[in-house]
């Protein structure tokens, strides 16, 4: 027999989609950045990409390379698939993400030829830690837009 295929199934996250993912976005992120995650739709829609599990990714395009995220899913086979979705199509650009550091979720992207490049480490202080999901959040948007 055939042995079947795992792997999420990964589309382009299309317009008519958008809308039902900034609703669950809300409540991973605990905010809403609605703005920003339509113009990254809209700006690098090559890295927008969606599950019919509910997983989805964003993306920019920098001054000197793109980057991907956020990366949100509840497991990180769906997030592998949708990080291996960026990078089907041809790339002419260095490719970076801001991974959220668990050693599994690293080493699995490194078997995608990701490298550190620099360690980033979100602190809080308190209690001031936002409301939100941020386990489901495995690759963030940026520092920058925090």
């Amino acid at each position: 027999g055939t042995i079947p295929d795992l792997t999420p199934a990964v589309r382009p996250l299309a317009a008519e989609h958008l809308e039902g993912v900034l609703a669950r976005d809300r409540g991973v992120f605990g905010a809403d950045r609605g703005a920003l995650l339509r113009w990254a739709h809209a700006s690098a829609p090559d890295l927008a990409w969606a599950t019919p599990g509910g997983a989805y990714c964003f993306g920019r395009h920098g001054d000197h390379s793109d980057h991907v995220g956020p990366v949100v899913a509840e497991d990180r086979e769906s997030a592998l698939a949708l990080v291996r979705a960026c990078l089907s199509l041809p790339r002419r650009r260095p490719l970076i993400l801001d991974a959220r550091v668990e050693p599994i979720w690293l080493a699995a992207l490194g078997q995608l030829g990701f490298r550190e490049q620099r360690p980033f480490t979100r602190m809080y202080l308190a209690d001031a830690r936002p409301p939100g999901e941020p386990e489901r959040e495995l690759a963030i948007v940026g520092p920058e837009f925090g």
